[in-house]
């Protein structure tokens, strides 16, 4: 998430505590600064019109993820914030945190997560090449197992436990 905001030069700060999404929510500025979360769907990067991503970019591989991994993502978008990795979940508009999520399991007052939104990086090689695979035969069993595995490693990169880690293990 944080590949293109260091890019750009912009401060970063670290909030761990599980009480700082709640300050957040509250505290949005500081010294005339605006508080954003770089896990939103919707984080404004200040990127030029040439910057945004193709509408039709990646058409037959957002496809295929989204018939792989209906249950699991709301959308497959195209990413402008990524630069070295090849996917990254983000949060919806009004959606929680992956960490507020769990807290509120572990307390028994959310019984599911919410889906959240995969983007890929449209100039990652592994991206390029599932691409090509898609668009050559988005049914494919290894376009599918592909998918599978990129999804797995976006949860891992956001600290979200895998669902089942004897088949990652073997991909």
């Amino acid at each position: 998430h944080l590949e293109t905001l260091e890019a750009k030069g912009y401060e970063v700060i670290f909030l761990t505590d599980t009480i700082d999404q709640w300050m957040c929510d509250v505290l949005t500025e500081y010294q005339e600064k605006p508080l954003v979360s770089a896990l939103t769907a919707d984080l404004d990067v200040g990127d030029s019109e040439s910057e945004t991503p193709d509408a039709d970019q990646l058409g037959a591989l957002r496809e295929a993820f989204k018939r792989v991994l209906d249950e699991q993502v709301e959308d497959v978008r195209v990413s402008k914030r990524l630069t070295d990795s090849p996917a990254c979940l983000v949060i919806p508009k009004g959606g929680l945190p992956t960490h507020i999520e769990r807290l509120l399991q572990a307390n028994k007052q959310l019984n599911q997560t919410s889906k959240r939104i995969l983007e890929l990086n449209p100039d990652h090689a592994l991206v390029k090449k599932l691409d090509a695979l898609a668009t050559e035969n988005a049914e494919s069993e290894e376009l599918t197992k592909w998918i599978e595995l990129t999804f797995d490693q976006a949860l891992i990169a956001e600290g979200s436990p895998i669902s089942d880690p004897s088949t990652f293990a073997k991909r």
